[in-house]
């Protein structure tokens, strides 16, 4: 399972995280629109939440197609075009749902807004899922510190166990021998 989305704690940050950007990110547009601010809101804060689960898949990705053994240049095109594929998912999700507010006679229509920021838009969702996979690189690179770091430490327990059991052993050996020289004599 995806290590965000098994612990509660963890995704509730990931969400918060989002929503502190998705906030920041929708300054401008409230000075700039202050009629419209409401609308922005409604419209956009979803929209990041929704695209913070779209950018969980990048993990997926992520275990496919580790570092160490894929060429930079494959990597580079797989996550690319995965990151043009979740913008046009996040843009047909946006299209919608901005036209939803705007249906919803909120504030004045706020899509033809967006227009002059569309390929703006479209390459921030791509860096912001790279960003997210490389997080996620790193997440994994701690699994598998984390896994290795137990895994000496269960070898070295075991080696304890088999050096005290080899101990033991020899003591019983040395007690039984000496009990055997003794009934000799």
């Amino acid at each position: 399972m995806h290590p965000i989305l098994s612990n509660r704690r963890t995704l509730v940050l990931y969400l918060a995280i989002w929503l502190a950007v998705g906030l920041l990110i929708e300054i401008p547009f409230i000075f700039s629109y202050k009629s419209q601010w409401v609308a922005f809101l409604l419209s956009d804060l979803p929209l990041n939440i929704i695209f913070a689960f779209i950018c969980l898949s990048s993990y997926y990705l992520c275990r496919v197609f580790p570092i160490k053994t894929t060429q930079w240049y494959n990597l580079l095109s797989f996550f690319l075009v995965a990151a043009g594929i979740a913008a046009c998912i996040e843009f047909v999700i946006g299209y919608g749902w901005v036209h939803l507010i705007d249906s919803l006679k909120i504030a004045q229509t706020i899509s033809p807004l967006y227009e002059p920021w569309i390929a703006g838009i479209f390459s921030t969702l791509i860096l912001i899922f790279l960003l997210v996979a490389s997080m996620h690189y790193v997440i994994i690179g701690f699994e598998i510190s984390s896994e290795t770091e137990r895994q000496t430490f269960e070898l070295k327990l075991l080696a304890q166990d088999a050096e005290l059991r080899a101990l033991r052993h020899r003591s019983i050996l040395t007690s039984f021998s000496t009990a055997l020289i003794r009934s000799a004599l």
